[in-house]
């Protein structure tokens, strides 16, 4: 296990697997094509790409996969991409790293561990429509899996960090870890990703003892991470 990797488990961190439902052992000819892939299809839509693909530090290769870590500041991420189109993800949460920020980048977080909404909602829109990138290169085959982990999530609160904005309630998961995965066609990735995504922060949202988040005000979000618009 990289060193990275160890660090990001310390705290609390995503857990992201992406992979096509039939293995095919060399669907991606060569690892220089897959860092090509992982060029084309990481998903830029706000100051910190998804997956982060350093140009500057080229991934490194493995017998059959290619793989990238990165530690800093408050950012902490482990990726590793196979030939065969599997996809595997972590990195850390944000909200848990702000001793390493710079003082002018701190989140203004209590000391109860915590989960931001809105960035919650870019990340899972952003896992989605890589994920529906990848589909749409015929990565995916025709169904694949999407598996996100939450993981050390007992005790964890919802915050709002947008002052303006206020949460009318506490809102805390008693569950230690919230997996959730689905398998679905690509078709279907393809044109729903905005919506699957959306249906899977809900649900995890609803792991926090939220019973009714807005689906409409959650939408006016994502709609202005999609449309480049923050």
């Amino acid at each position: 296990m990289s060193e990275i990797l160890k660090k990001i488990k310390t705290r609390g961190y995503w857990e992201v697997l992406i992979q096509p439902n039939r293995f095919v052992e060399n669907l991606v000819e060569s690892l220089a094509k897959c860092k090509e892939i992982m060029r084309e299809v990481s998903v830029r839509l706000r100051g910190w790409d998804y997956p982060f693909y350093n140009t500057n530090n080229p991934p490194t290769t493995g017998l059959n996969c290619i793989e990238q870590s990165l530690d800093w500041e408050y950012i902490l991420e482990f990726w590793r991409y196979y030939q065969s189109g599997q996809f595997i993800h972590f990195f850390g949460m944000i909200e848990d790293w702000q001793d390493q920020a710079r003082r002018i980048d701190k989140i203004n977080l209590t000391t109860i561990p915590s989960l931001a909404i809105i960035s919650a909602l870019y990340k899972f829109t952003e896992i989605y429509e890589f994920a529906s990138r990848l589909a749409a290169k015929g990565l995916l085959g025709d169904e694949c899996k999407i598996s996100i982990i939450l993981h050390s999530t007992k005790n964890r609160q919802l915050v709002m960090l947008d002052l303006r904005r206020h949460l009318f309630g506490k809102y805390k998961s008693e569950l230690d870890s919230i997996p959730r995965e689905i398998s679905i066609s690509t078709a279907d990735l393809m044109a729903k990703s905005a919506e699957l995504s959306l249906d899977h922060t809900i649900w995890v949202f609803q792991r926090f003892n939220w019973d009714n988040p807005s689906r409409s005000v959650l939408l006016e979000d994502q709609k202005k991470l999609l449309k480049g618009m923050l």
